[in-house]
């Protein structure tokens, strides 16, 4: 991930994004080029929350809904295409759009832009400088259901606590978050953007098999 130029009129905004209907909370504090797209958001969101990129997303603000319109051929849901809207268009400082992810298991992400910051040129943006705790796992059926898992896996005696424990792979830790690895995945998603499958040898990217160019209808 390259620096931005910092002679560039680009500017710098700070967002927080919160995981709605969990608690404790689960959030991040993310520095963003205020031209970024929402196409690009997504996938930085995804980064930076823990989630694999893997399921259908929207973004709302007001009555306007956001999609990728490749994943609505038919345009059911009369998506307005984010990759055409940048993050600077849609919201100003103190404003708030909502970010669903998993639109079966229902996530869904309040994105509150906090202010406008000074570029620092020696700074690699898209940048995560904050957060608390881990992302829930893909597939645990949405907020009520990560409830039911966390209970499992903190109780030995829950009737579930084995079959929860095999298939998270023995151990998880919400609590845990490190900025310093999101911002890794971050940046190798920049530098690696096309690893779908990636069969390069030399590519040390975190992402191998795993697509950023497209979500899968699940």
């Amino acid at each position: 991930m390259a620096t931005i130029d910092p002679t560039s009129d680009v500017s710098i905004l700070q967002l927080k994004v919160t995981l709605l209907g969990v608690e404790p909370s689960v959030w991040r504090r993310l520095l963003v080029p205020a031209s970024i797209t929402l196409t690009e958001l997504h996938f930085v969101i995804n980064e930076a929350l823990g989630w694999s990129c893997a399921q259908l997303h929207t973004f709302t603000e007001g009555a306007r809904k956001f999609g990728d319109p490749e994943l609505d051929p038919d345009n059911a849901h009369q998506y307005e295409d984010e990759n055409e809207v940048t993050l600077e268009s849609l919201v100003k400082v103190g404003q708030k759009l909502t970010y669903a992810y998993d639109l079966s298991d229902e996530w869904e992400h309040e994105i509150l832009v906090e202010q406008r910051v000074a570029l620092d040129p020696r700074t690699a943006y898209p940048l995560c400088i904050g957060g608390a705790r881990a992302c829930p796992p893909e597939d645990c059926e949405g907020p009520e259901g990560y409830k039911l898992f966390l209970a499992a896996m903190g109780d030995p005696s829950h009737p579930e606590h084995d079959q929860m424990r095999e298939w998270i792979g023995g151990y998880f830790d919400p609590e845990g978050f490190d900025a310093n690895r999101t911002n890794l995945a971050i940046r190798h998603m920049y530098e690696c953007p096309d690893c779908e499958g990636c069969d390069d040898e030399s590519c040390d990217c975190d992402h191998k098999g795993h697509s950023h160019s497209h979500d899968h209808d699940n």
